[in-house]
């Protein structure tokens, strides 16, 4: 009986590197060079001395026969990896057919992670203390309690640590966050701090990359600016109103009113809030004090927009 070589390729491509324990899928060619149809006949993969995985031929267009798709899990540890893929060969009435093999080399990693950092107060007091939270998000949404998270300051030392918690922050499905306190540095200005993922305390591998955030650091605040926002010519109070005393800020409310802790010294006011505009202003602090800011209706963002492309020379 003749025996017809085979040649075994993949019909789609294998990655050479994936996430630990990801799904995985493979489909493959077996081609004998008279073209026989092999439909029907097994092809397996093979990993550590054990079959993960079969499937068989279930097309045959002439030429090659292909295998329908094999489904398969990545490793569940990080490193690099190889498995063989088989096709056994099999006598048949008119002819055999040879085995062949396709090795696939490739390498698993980390669950891909995103992390960050929010909630700094900016300015912070100078030598008091920081409070923000951390929250890491597993891109395949893997539940992260317990894993531990670091601060660390701008001299590389850990200025704060936390374990996150049971639940996802409200509104998303897995950003699982923590609160953790620091303390700020004792000198006035802007600093860059990062935050990392320590362990992720889980049975598959998860890495981040480090999230960087800045604040700045100011005298304490010992006095408050009461500040009311009115439009003009009405009278109207305006909520939603950003205010700035320097780097100190509030928003207004229903009332137009808010209230600015800020420290001794002199400041700049502004406000911002699309369609108003008020003249800025310089106050100096050494004291409580009261702050009437008459806001003008200007033009919005949208109706600019509008008024460019109404104006525009279309020609």
């Amino acid at each position: 009986m003749p025996v017809h070589p085979t040649t075994l390729t993949a019909a789609l491509e294998f990655p050479a590197e994936v996430e630990v324990d990801a799904p995985l899928e493979i489909a493959l060619h077996v081609a004998c060079p008279h073209g026989c149809d092999l439909r029907g006949l097994p092809v397996e993969v093979v990993g550590a001395g054990e079959v993960l995985a079969a499937g068989e031929l279930a097309d045959h267009d002439g030429a090659a026969n292909v295998s329908d798709e094999i489904q398969l899990h990545a490793p569940r540890r990080v490193g690099e990896h190889e498995w063989t893929v088989r096709f056994p060969g099999r006598a048949g009435e008119a002819a055999e057919h040879a085995e062949s093999t396709l090795r696939l080399r490739f390498r698993t990693v980390p669950h891909a992670c995103s992390l960050t950092a929010w909630g700094a107060p900016s300015p912070a007091t100078a030598g008091g203390k920081l409070p923000l939270k951390v929250g890491v998000r597993c891109g395949r949404g893997c539940r992260l309690t317990g894993a531990r998270v670091a601060v660390i300051d701008g001299a590389g030392k850990q200025a704060a640590a936390g374990v996150l918690g049971e639940a996802p922050w409200p509104g998303t499905e897995a950003l699982y966050w923590t609160a953790v306190e620091a303390r700020a540095p004792v000198g006035e200005g802007v600093h860059a701090w990062t935050a990392l993922l320590a362990d992720a305390g889980t049975e598959l591998a998860h890495a981040a990359p480090p999230a960087a955030f800045g604040f700045r650091t100011g005298k304490p605040c010992e006095h408050r600016a009461t500040v009311r926002v009115i439009a003009t010519p009405a009278r109207t109070p305006v909520a939603g109103v950003e205010v700035r005393v320097g780097p100190y800020t509030a928003a207004t409310n229903a009332d137009g009113g808010a209230t600015v802790a800020v420290p001794r010294g002199t400041f700049e006011v502004t406000i911002r809030k699309d369609g108003f505009d008020a003249r800025p202003f310089t106050v100096a602090v050494d004291g409580d004090l009261q702050l009437d800011i008459e806001a003008r209706v200007v033009p919005g963002r949208i109706e600019l927009r509008e008024r460019a492309i109404r104006d525009f020379p279309w020609g």
